[in-house]
């Protein structure tokens, strides 16, 4: 007895499990209908644990057609069952993929503006060297000041470039990024479902998107300021070093009276730009320890997907390819496992509390008939 109830206690244990996961995962590939799909999912899920019950007590008395159509309902309802498992465990997976892109997105992003500042220091060093040979010997003309003044233009051009194109990037990202969402709801009002209102479903989604589309509004303001600053400091730069360049043209011979100054200004720029490299690696640690704290989260699934060339069944398989089989394996002794152990409890409850058949029809009627004789 005890077996019989703990084997009932664990298919109603997994079976409720099986439920809610296959409920939200259902609702999440159905995302305009959520509660209709969640009581569609729910009320399903329970008729099949009570259609295999009955169907196991009554085997022997159902009609052909009607137990075969409740077989199949359960086969189907399973399957549909295992489908939402898959969709529950897949979307915890992407969402951990998407944490993991876009983390990476914005460490590349700091990478690439350390990478430019690094160059405009070596770029702003060499500035230095030219001009001190610039000091140290006579010339009879200032072309070699012109050619270090152009050299500083092209820097400032170089790191204009660079970093418009980031901020260009990351604005396109956010755009993109909208561009989903904005998809994501119209595709909630395109869907024609008769059973809830279109519009209204699309109107809860884009609430619950709110906080994340004042967030992509703000970074993209953001970026949009950085790039008007940009903008500014790229004219007044250019402004300055145009304006020297024409001071030497016009200057007399082996005029070095700017090539102090030239100096002066390379060296605070690399101050500048050692400061700026500290607060980008400031802002990167945070992101390495995010990153490195997801990547530990996948950990067991990269060592079994190791494994599974290891053993030589493939040559390569990544990360997503092996988290999809290792959700396969779940479901598929998931939900069977939940009904086939209801059935097992069923059998046990059967064994230790017989029920008595029902006497075939002909029986009844011949003891109909017998009964007023017997009186007699």
């Amino acid at each position: 007895m005890f077996i019989a109830i703990l084997t009932l206690l664990s298919a109603l244990s997994i079976s409720g499990v099986a439920i809610f996961y296959s409920v939200i995962g259902l609702a999440t590939i159905f995302p305009g209908a959520f509660w209709p799909v969640v009581i569609m999912g729910s009320v399903l899920e329970v008729g099949k644990l009570v259609t295999a019950s009955w169907l196991y007590r009554n085997w022997k008395h159902t009609r052909f057609l009607l137990k075969t159509y409740l077989t199949i309902a359960v086969v189907i309802l399973s399957l549909i069952t295992s489908m939402g498992i898959f969709g529950f465990l897949s979307k915890a997976h992407l969402e951990q993929n998407l944490a993991e892109d876009t983390i990476t997105q914005r460490i590349d992003i700091i990478n690439s503006k350390i990478e430019s500042q690094e160059t405009y220091i070596k770029r702003q060093q060499l500035v230095i060297d030219r001009a001190e040979k610039q000091l140290s010997r006579t010339t009879v003309s200032n072309t070699d000041a012109i050619d270090i003044e152009k050299g500083s233009l092209k820097d400032v051009q170089d790191k204009f470039k660079t970093l418009l194109a980031v901020e260009t990037n990351a604005i396109k990202e956010l755009n993109d990024r909208m561009k989903i969402l904005d998809k994501d709801v119209s595709d909630v009002l395109k869907s024609n479902k008769s059973f809830f209102n279109e519009e209204k479903a699309a109107a809860e989604l884009k609430a619950s998107q709110k906080e994340e589309r004042a967030l992509i509004n703000q970074k993209i303001s953001e970026a949009q300021d950085r790039i008007a600053v940009l903008k500014q400091d790229y004219a007044k730069d250019t402004e300055v070093i145009t304006l020297r360049i024409d001071k030497l043209r016009k200057g007399s011979i082996d005029d070095k009276s700017d090539v102090a100054t030239q100096i002066t200004q390379a060296e605070s720029n690399i101050l500048e730009a050692q400061n700026t490299i500290d607060g980008l690696i400031i802002d990167r640690e945070p992101l390495e320890a995010k990153m490195i704290k997801l990547e530990a989260e996948v950990g067991p699934v990269k060592y079994i997907a190791a494994l599974v060339v290891d053993w030589g069944v493939t040559t390569e398989v990544d990360t997503s390819e092996a988290v999809r089989w290792v959700i396969l394996i779940i479901i598929f002794v998931f939900d069977p496992l939940a009904v086939l152990l209801l059935v097992a409890a069923n059998q046990s409850l059967l064994r230790r509390f017989p029920v008595t058949p029902p006497k075939p029809q002909e029986v009844i009627d011949l003891q109909t008939l017998e009964t007023p004789s017997s009186n007699a």
